[in-house]
C-alpha cells in the first residue's frame, strides 16, 4: 500500500507538469540567490581584505607594540623565530630615507621606507622585475615609478639617518596599498640599518599542522611583556575597520539580509505549496476512502515535495556558477576590478542544495497535514474547501503580544553594535509575525479600503474583487503576505545599503579633505614659515595649518588634541559628522569625536572644562564628528590651543588645495619644489589611497546591488507564482461569475483587480515595516539613517506591477472557460 500510494500521489502532482515548474521556479531561483549571495559576499570579502588589511593572509598571529608605544622591541624579533611551531617572521613597518634621483644633488625629498619581505608573508604583489635579492637592490611601488619616471635598473642614491649616502639600483616595481607618498622597499635589515626604526609589527606564519590557538601561548611566553601577541584574523579585522570604517556594517547588513531572505523563499514555497497540495484533496480523499492511512498519505506528499526542492535545488545550486561569473564580468568591464573566483565550492553548493530541500520540506508540511488530515467522506469532487478559521480573538492576542514583544527588543540597550543589531532583526521578525497573525484581519481591511477607491474607478470589477477579498480573508492574507515580506526585505536593504554607503563616503571624505598635504617627518614640528611660502606659490589655492597637541585628563589618560582654523579649508566641512556643524568651530567652541563625546557623556551645547597649569578655559561643544585621518578626538580653534596646552604643541600638517584647475600632480610638484632638505616635511598626494578606499565601496556596492537585485528576482518570481496558482485554481469561482451573465473581460478585470488590491496592500505594509526597521537598524550600529525613497518606491512599484500582472495573465485562461462547473 505504502508503494501504491505514493505512485498515486506523484502521479496526480505530475499530471500538470506546468503546475510543478511553476512550484520548481520559486525554489530554483530561492537557490540561485542563496549560493549566488554566499559566494559573491565571500569573493567581495577576500578581494576588500586584500586590499586594504596589510596583514597577510598567511599570518596566523600577529605580534603588535603594546599599549603607549609604536613599535615593537628589535629582540622580540628572534626570540618569536625561536618558538617551537613558527615557520617564518615578517617584520612591518614604517620610516623614511633621504632619495635623490639620477642627475639631482642634495639629500633629496623623505621617501616612505618599508621592508619587502618574500615568501607567504609579503605584503606587497610584484608587478614586475623581481622583490630585492641583495642588499644593493630596492623594489618601488608603482605610484612612485610613475611620479619619479623610474624604471627596473635605474639607480637611486639613499640617505639614511647616520647621514651616509649609499648607492641602490631598482631591481622590481610593487603594488602597495593605500600609497599616499613614494615609497621604496628594500631588505628588512637593509631597511631598519638606514630608517633607524624598531618594527611595528611581526608577522607570525605557523609552520604545517600547528594550530595558530596552540601557538599563541607560546609566542606570548616568547614575545614577554614587550609587544603584545593577537590572532591574525583580528589583526586584519582591526586593519580593515581603520581603513575603512563601516564598510563591514555592509557585510553585516548581507549577512542578515541573506538569512532573512530565505525566510522570504520558506513563505513563498509555503504559500505556493498551500495551493498546490489544495489540488491534490481529490486524490487524497479517494486514497483514504479505499483504505490508505494518514501517515502513509503524508509520507508520500512530503516525498513529493521533496523530489521537487531536490531537483530545483541542484538546478539553482547550477544556476548560480553561472550568475557569479555574469557578475565577475559586470564588476570587471565596469570598475576593472577582478573579483577572484570562488571555483566550484561544493560545501556551500551541497549546503544550498540540502537548505532547498529542507526548505521544500517544511513548506509543505502545513498543507500537506492539513490535507492529508481529510476524512475518507470528504466530497471527491471538491475543489474549493472553507479553511478553518483561527478564532479572530486568538489571532488579535497574538498580534498583540508579538507587537508587545517586538517593541521591549526595539528599545532594549546593547552593548554593542552587533548585539544591537540582532536586536532590532528580531523585533522586525517579531513584527512580521504580528502581521501573519492579523493578517486574515488586517491585510483585507487594507485592500477593501483601497478597493474602495478603485471600485469607482474600475466599476463592478472593482466592487467584485472587494468583496472577494473580504469574502475569503485567509486566501487574501496568503498572498498579500509574501508581499509583505518581499517588500519589507527591500525596503530594509536599501535603506541600509543607502546608509552605510554614505557614511562610508563621509568618513572617506573626512579622511583625506586636501589632495596634497605636507607632513612631518617624525615628531619635529613643521618650520613655521612653510605655510606662508605654500601661500606664495601661485599653483597653491587654500592652506590650512593642522597644529597637534596632549593633554592629561582626569582620570591619567591622555587625549590627543588638533587646533584647525576650518574656515581657512573649506573641504574640512565635508567630514563625516554626527551632530553640529565644523562651521562654527570659532574661539570658544570645540568640537569632539563621537568616541570621546560618549565618554565623556557630552554633545552638541554641552560646555567642557579646560584646566591648564596657570588658568581654566570653558569651551562649547559646537560639533560631533567620526574619527578620520586629520582631526584628533578633540579639535579646538588655534587661538585656543595655547590656552589650554601652553607648551609642546607642533605644527603636525599642512593641508593643500589646488588653485582653479590645477592638477593633482602639478599641484603635489610645486609643493615639493618649496619643500627644502631641512624642513623634515613629507609631501603626500592623499587622492591615490581615496581613490583606492572609494573602488572598495564602489565594488562592495555593486555586489550588494547584484544581491538586492537577484531578492527582486525572487521576490517577483514567488509572487508571480502564487499569485498564478491561485487564480488558476479558482476555476469554479471564474465559471461562476461568467454564469451570472459577467463578460470575459469583466471576469479578468474582476481577478486582476483584486490581485492588485492584494499587491497594494501588501507592499505597502511590508515597505512601512522595512523603512522602520531599516532605519532602527541603520541607528543600531551607530550610523545615520538615509532613506531612498525614490529606489523604494521603485522597488514597491515593480513588487504592485508584478501582483498586477500574475493576476491578470492567468485570469485571461480562466475567463475563456464557459460559464458550466468545472468537473
Amino acid at each position: 500500500m505504502p508503494a501504491a500510494v505514493l505512485r498515486a500521489v506523484l502521479a496526480q502532482s505530475w499530471r500538470r507538469p506546468g503546475r510543478q515548474l511553476l512550484v520548481g521556479l520559486v525554489i530554483v531561483v530561492a537557490t540561485a540567490f542563496a549560493a549566488t549571495s554566499l559566494m559573491l559576499t565571500d569573493s567581495a570579502r577576500t578581494t576588500i581584505v586584500r586590499e586594504l588589511a596589510g596583514t597577510p593572509q598567511a599570518a596566523a598571529l600577529v605580534v603588535l607594540p603594546v599599549p603607549g608605544s609604536e613599535t615593537v622591541p628589535a629582540d622580540v624579533e628572534q626570540q618569536v623565530r625561536d618558538v617551537p611551531g613558527v615557520a617564518g617572521v615578517a617584520p612591518s613597518g614604517t620610516g623614511t630615507v633621504a632619495v635623490s634621483l639620477p642627475g639631482s644633488p642634495g639629500d633629496g625629498e623623505p621617501w616612505t621606507a618599508l621592508a619587502a619581505v618574500t615568501g607567504p608573508l609579503s605584503r606587497h604583489p610584484l608587478v614586475k622585475g623581481r622583490l630585492p635579492a641583495d642588499p644593493e637592490a630596492v623594489a618601488i611601488s608603482e605610484e612612485t615609478a610613475r611620479r619619479a619616471g623610474l624604471d627596473l635598473g635605474d639607480p637611486l642614491s639613499l640617505v639614511g639617518v647616520d647621514g651616509d649616502e649609499e648607492q641602490f639600483v631598482v631591481s622590481g616595481v610593487v603594488r602597495v596599498r593605500l600609497q599616499v607618498l613614494n615609497t621604496v622597499l628594500m631588505q628588512p635589515a637593509v631597511t631598519a640599518r638606514l630608517t633607524g626604526a624598531d618594527p611595528a609589527q611581526l608577522d607570525v606564519l605557523a609552520a604545517p599542522g600547528v594550530a595558530p590557538v596552540d601557538l599563541a601561548p607560546r609566542v606570548v611566553a616568547a614575545a614577554g611583556g614587550g609587544a603584545r601577541v593577537v590572532d591574525g584574523d583580528a589583526g586584519r579585522a582591526g586593519e580593515l575597520g581603520g581603513a575603512l570604517g563601516g564598510v563591514e556594517g555592509i557585510f553585516a547588513a548581507l549577512a542578515v539580509f541573506g538569512a532573512t531572505a530565505v525566510l522570504a523563499a520558506a513563505l513563498t514555497t509555503s504559500c505556493v505549496f498551500g495551493v498546490v497540495t489544495g489540488r491534490q484533496r481529490h486524490t487524497v480523499a479517494l486514497l483514504r476512502r479505499v483504505g490508505a492511512g494518514r501517515g502513509q498519505v503524508l509520507r508520500a506528499l512530503l516525498v513529493d515535495a521533496g523530489v521537487t526542492g531536490l531537483a530545483a535545488g541542484v538546478l539553482g545550486a547550477l544556476s548560480s556558477l553561472g550568475l557569479v561569473e555574469l557578475v565577475r564580468i559586470a564588476i570587471r568591464v565596469g570598475l576593472g576590478e577582478d573579483l577572484p573566483s570562488p571555483g566550484i565550492p561544493v560545501a556551500t553548493l551541497l549546503a544550498c542544495v540540502v537548505g532547498a530541500v529542507v526548505t521544500t520540506l517544511l513548506a509543505a508540511v502545513g498543507p500537506a497535514v492539513q490535507v492529508s488530515g481529510e476524512r475518507p467522506t470528504a466530497i471527491a469532487g471538491e475543489e474549493v474547501r472553507s479553511q478553518r478559521f483561527v478564532p479572530r480573538m486568538v489571532r488579535v492576542v497574538t498580534a498583540v503580544v508579538l507587537v508587545v514583544a517586538s517593541t521591549v527588543l526595539t528599545v532594549l540597550e546593547a552593548g554593542d553594535p552587533q548585539s544591537a543589531l540582532l536586536l532590532v532583526v528580531g523585533a522586525g521578525v517579531l513584527a512580521f509575525g504580528a502581521v501573519l497573525a492579523a493578517g486574515p484581519l488586517l491585510l483585507p481591511a487594507v485592500a477593501w479600503l483601497l478597493g474602495a477607491v478603485l471600485g469607482r474607478l474600475s466599476g463592478l470589477p472593482g466592487r467584485l474583487a472587494g468583496r472577494s477579498v473580504l469574502r475569503a480573508p485567509d486566501r487574501a492574507s496568503t498572498t498579500a503576505a509574501a508581499l509583505v515580506l518581499s517588500g519589507l526585505l527591500l525596503s530594509v536593504v536599501l535603506v541600509g545599503l543607502q546608509s552605510i554607503t554614505l557614511s562610508v563616503q563621509d568618513r572617506i571624505a573626512s579622511q583625506f579633505p586636501a589632495p596634497v598635504t605636507a607632513q612631518s617627518a617624525g615628531r619635529e614640528s613643521l618650520p613655521g614659515d612653510l605655510a606662508a611660502r605654500l601661500r606664495d606659490l601661485v599653483e597653491v589655492g587654500a592652506v590650512a595649518t593642522v597644529e597637534s597637541a596632549s593633554m592629561e585628563v582626569g582620570d591619567g589618560t591622555e587625549v590627543g588634541l588638533t587646533a584647525v582654523d576650518v574656515s581657512t579649508f573649506p573641504p574640512l566641512l565635508d567630514g563625516a559628522l554626527d551632530a553640529g556643524s565644523l562651521a562654527d568651530l570659532v574661539p570658544g567652541t570645540v568640537a569632539l569625536d563621537r568616541a570621546q563625546a560618549a565618554t565623556w557623556q557630552v554633545g552638541v551645547g554641552s560646555r567642557l572644562q579646560f584646566a591648564s597649569r596657570s588658568t581654566q578655559v570653558e569651551l562649547a561643544v559646537v560639533a560631533v564628528y567620526r574619527s578620520s585621518g586629520i582631526l584628533a578626538p578633540v579639535t579646538v580653534h588655534p587661538l585656543d590651543l595655547p590656552r589650554i596646552v601652553p607648551d609642546g604643541s607642533t605644527l603636525s600638517q599642512l593641508l593643500v588645495g589646488p588653485a582653479g584647475a590645477v592638477e593633482v600632480e602639478t599641484l603635489r610638484e610645486a609643493v615639493a619644489a618649496a619643500v627644502e632638505p631641512g624642513d623634515a616635511a613629507l609631501v603626500r598626494v592623499p587622492d591615490d589611497a581615496r581613490l583606492e578606499l572609494e573602488n572598495t565601496v564602489r565594488l562592495t556596492s555593486v555586489v550588494a546591488l547584484g544581491l538586492v537585485a537577484a531578492t527582486v528576482l525572487v521576490a517577483v518570481c514567488g509572487v508571480a507564482v502564487a499569485l498564478a496558482l491561485a487564480v488558476r485554481e479558482r476555476h469554479r469561482e471564474s465559471t461562476t461569475m461568467r454564469a451570472l451573465g459577467l463578460t470575459p473581460a469583466q471576469v479578468v478585470a474582476a481577478l486582476g483587480v483584486e490581485s492588485t488590491l492584494l499587491g497594494l496592500a501588501g507592499v505597502l505594509v511590508g515597505t512601512a515595516l522595512g523603512v522602520l526597521f531599516g532605519v532602527l537598524s541603520v541607528q543600531a550600529i551607530g550610523e545615520r539613517p538615509v532613506v531612498p525613497v525614490d529606489s523604494v518606491l521603485a522597488c514597491a512599484g515593480v513588487l504592485v506591477l508584478v501582483a498586477a500582472v500574475a493576476g491578470t495573465l492567468p485570469a485571461l485562461r480562466a475567463a475563456r472557460r464557459r460559464p458550466l462547473p468545472s468537473d
